[in-house]
């Protein structure tokens, strides 16, 4: 199998910055405005390039982003409650994304690359509350809501039309909750944790490809933390009900004829010591 070296030189430059307004709504609560304008260089994919149409794709230009968030933030001391949430919209030119690029000739294997997909946009929801029942006791939740997030106009570099496909590893939905107690014990604090996070189902790659499909999953964490002047000690778990779940998949069927699937972590158990000079 031949392999294919590429030479070039690419130069950005570009102007970036952000503009926001804050308002005081009372005494516990302020809303506010941001844009934001950035750019993300361009660059070359590195890995083994083993044939003509593959070198064709080894560089990738730059990415530009407009931003707009509107929210706002609240903090009631006298009721233990903390409210925040924004909404947001993404409007991504020539935006970067990693592609699970098929066989272009039956002598290349196929490929995951950084390429530019010209227009993109996403917009969604964030929210997170904090409650504290007592002085020892709080529970936190925390939502994304992601409904669209879409490339506009896209066709790849083998023909295939991907324009309202939805873009990879974005999940619709991201939820989580966690509960926290604390007990003085000895004079010192011992904290227990509860968290659990969720995620939506989503795709690994830009064909919306159901062989390269994550379906949605939740993951529960646990910690006891003690804490005796300046010694530590943490014992945790995490994947406590050993939830089955994938990373990446990969689609090599039409070159070997096999699926790649990497794996999360399984449910792990650990100890930890500090000292704080």
């Amino acid at each position: 199998m031949p392999f294919y070296r590429v030479q070039g030189e690419q130069s950005d430059n570009g102007i970036s910055g952000q503009l926001g307004v804050n308002v005081k709504l009372d005494d516990a609560t302020y809303a506010y405005y941001r844009f934001a304008n950035g750019a993300k260089s361009g660059g070359y994919n590195g890995g083994f390039l083993s044939s003509v149409e593959q070198a064709q794709l080894a560089d990738y230009q730059k990415e530009r982003l407009n931003s707009h968030e509107i929210g706002s933030k609240s903090w009631w001391p006298q009721l233990g409650m903390r409210f925040n949430w924004a909404v947001f919209y993404y409007d991504y030119n020539d935006q970067q994304v990693f592609m699970n690029q098929p066989s272009v000739s039956e002598q290349s294997p196929p490929i995951q690359l950084l390429e530019n997909v010209a227009d993109s946009t996403i917009y969604g929801l964030e929210a997170d509350f904090e409650y504290w029942m007592t002085d020892d006791l709080n529970v936190k939740f925390a939502m994304g809501y992601i409904p669209h997030a879409e490339f506009e106009e896209y066709v790849d570099p083998l023909g295939n039309a991907l324009t309202d496909n939805r873009l990879p590893f974005t999940s619709k939905w991201n939820l989580s909750a966690g509960i926290e107690y604390t007990h003085v014990l000895a004079n010192h604090p011992l904290t227990t944790q509860l968290l659990v996070d969720y995620q939506s189902d989503y795709y690994f790659d830009q064909n919306q490809n159901p062989y390269a499909m994550q379906d949605g999953y939740s993951i529960f964490n646990a910690n006891i933390h003690y804490q005796h002047d300046n010694w530590a000690i943490a014992i945790w778990g995490k994947n406590l009900f050993g939830t089955q779940y994938s990373h990446l998949k990969f689609d090599l069927s039409s070159f070997l004829g096999m699926l790649e699937d990497f794996k999360g972590e399984g449910r792990r158990f650990g100890l930890d010591v500090s000292y704080q000079f």
